[in-house]
């Protein structure tokens, strides 16, 4: 009996091992610059959302109007309760104006209340290295539409 309780606790420490080796649903740094991401712009700080934007897409707007562009889409009466990375995985990229050609994809759950009701949103994100730290990108359809000059309709 004595001999199969290190075995099992071998087992459960090897997978354990591998699935962080793998990335598996921890999200590491990556996953949890997102997730952090995501709560600043769940709760409203916008301002530190930008902060985290790839510096190549902070260039097609200021800070004051992206700020302003997510206040006028900020949904009234919606309570963050938390942010979950369900995956993480790296990726080739290759997107106009970043010079960037790996980045990391981490699928999120944003889940929300409003109305006494739970919303869950699935999402998908880039986080990118840049001199060391991580940076998440805009979607080519909004970086476009912010370099513009105007704000997109989802925020």
């Amino acid at each position: 009996m004595q001999a199969r309780v290190p075995v099992r606790v071998a087992i459960v420490a090897w997978t354990a091992l591998a699935l962080a080796a793998c990335g598996g649903s921890g999200g590491g740094e990556a996953g949890d610059f997102m997730k952090q991401v995501y709560t600043d712009r769940a709760q409203g700080d916008y301002g530190a959302y930008y902060d985290a934007l790839h510096p190549s897409q902070q260039a097609l707007v200021s800070r004051d109007t992206f700020v302003s562009c997510l206040e006028k889409t900020k949904r009234s009466g919606t309570a963050l309760k938390q942010v979950k990375i369900l995956d993480t995985y790296d990726s080739d990229l290759d997107q106009e104006g970043i010079p960037q050609r790996q980045a990391t994809v981490v699928v999120l759950r944003v889940e929300t209340e409003r109305g006494g009701k739970t919303l869950n949103d699935v999402q998908v994100a880039y986080a990118v290295q840049v001199d060391g730290n991580y940076r998440w990108l805009l979607g080519p359809d909004t970086a476009s539409t912010l370099a513009e000059g105007d704000c997109p309709s989802g925020g």
